[in-house]
């Protein structure tokens, strides 16, 4: 009993100090005690995908270690991995997507680019949602080895894989193809942000950033982006926007356009229906509406055993208060009610709580 006990307080101590180096972002420390606790323990997938996690943030944090050297390492904590790559899920496939890239930048080899794709590939064969973060990562790899044609297809690669990219990776594609002189595809690109995003940011559009050099070159004076005051009015062209009333048939058409644009497989509308049908049991007489798990998760670190935070529940509805919205509701999943904590938020606003099995992303 005593070399067990042993062992086991020495499993513990690894397992503890794995996770403060994958929180401090040590990843290649979080490597070698996952080899600790392989040959101690069965290592998880969720542990393998926070050290490659890890990884990704150690090399970004000025480290000395080189992409080239993190891959090496991801790659050696791959091989503990025993129930098959699909276990990775999405989070430790677009981590090891994101070291793959960099390594191919820093290498200036552009064979990386297929290395990426093959990871994609196998992402899309084993049915794991692919994510604008994992494009994002092969966009800055084709910027970085100035493969403008792969650069002018992403955006549809993406979109093939029902990706909707971010603007941040839509200005760096603006910014690649201004500097490459290859101005002529802007457009093209510029289109199709207009259509899958609709707005823009002040970034995306100060003096000096990519789209700004872009219409600089064109003979087009910067834009002005400016914030609507909370009385609707404009500081720019100083014309108040009035609030418009929509009519009951406006409404529906505008839902029927959203599920006909977003929800394009028969199990997504019906999960969107069973979402639907509750919540017109609810009371409609809300003008804020919070999204509970996003705000109380939020820098959290779910992955690293963080719990939702209640108290950044309260703030945002304490900021809404202070905004002179009078009728807020949180929105929580029923296993997420648990403690003193949802009695005490409830006296500040309308708690609901979405029963089980239910889908509450949309």
């Amino acid at each position: 009993m005593g070399k067990k006990r042993k062992r086991r307080s020495a499993e513990n101590r690894n397992l503890t100090r794995f996770h403060e180096a994958v929180a401090k972002g040590n990843g290649s420390t979080a490597v070698e005690l996952l080899e600790c606790l392989n040959s101690e323990r069965r290592v998880t997938p969720t542990q393998l995908t926070s050290a490659l996690s890890a990884l990704g943030r150690e090399n970004r944090d000025g480290s000395t270690l080189t992409w080239k050297g993190t891959l090496s390492l991801a790659n050696r904590a791959l091989e503990m991995l025993n129930d098959g790559r699909s276990a990775l899920g999405e989070p430790g496939f677009t981590a090891l997507v994101k070291i793959t890239a960099f390594a191919g930048i820093e290498e200036n080899d552009s064979s990386y680019a297929d290395k990426v794709r093959a990871l994609i590939s196998e992402m899309r064969e084993m049915k794991i949602t692919i994510k604008k973060r994992t494009y994002a990562s092969l966009v800055a790899l084709l910027c970085g080895l100035k493969l403008t044609e792969q650069v002018k297809n992403v955006i549809t690669e993406a979109s093939n894989d029902n990706v909707e990219l971010d603007e941040e990776t839509y200005s760096c594609i603006v910014a690649y193809l201004t500097d490459n002189e290859a101005e002529e595809s802007v457009w093209e690109v510029l289109d199709e942000f207009r259509r899958t995003n609709r707005t823009i940011s002040e970034q995306m559009a100060v003096r000096g950033s990519a789209l700004d050099r872009f219409f600089r070159k064109h003979g087009t004076e910067t834009m002005v982006v400016q914030r609507i005051r909370k009385d609707g009015t404009s500081p720019y062209c100083r014309i108040k926007l009035e609030s418009v009333d929509l009519a009951n048939e406006q409404i529906e058409q505008m839902i029927s356009q959203v599920e006909e644009y977003f929800f394009r497989h028969e199990e997504q509308k019906l999960a969107l229906q069973d979402l639907a049908t509750w919540l017109k049991d609810l009371d409609r007489n809300l003008d804020c509406v919070i999204d509970g798990a996003n705000v109380g998760f939020f820098m959290q670190r779910p992955d690293l055993g963080g719990v939702l935070s209640f108290a950044q529940i309260q703030l945002a509805v304490d900021a809404c208060r202070a905004n002179d919205f009078k009728h807020i509701g949180v929105f929580l999943h029923e296993k997420r009610a648990i403690g003193p904590e949802i009695d005490k938020l409830r006296e500040s606003c309308r708690v609901y709580l979405t029963p089980s099995r239910m889908n509450d992303d949309w």
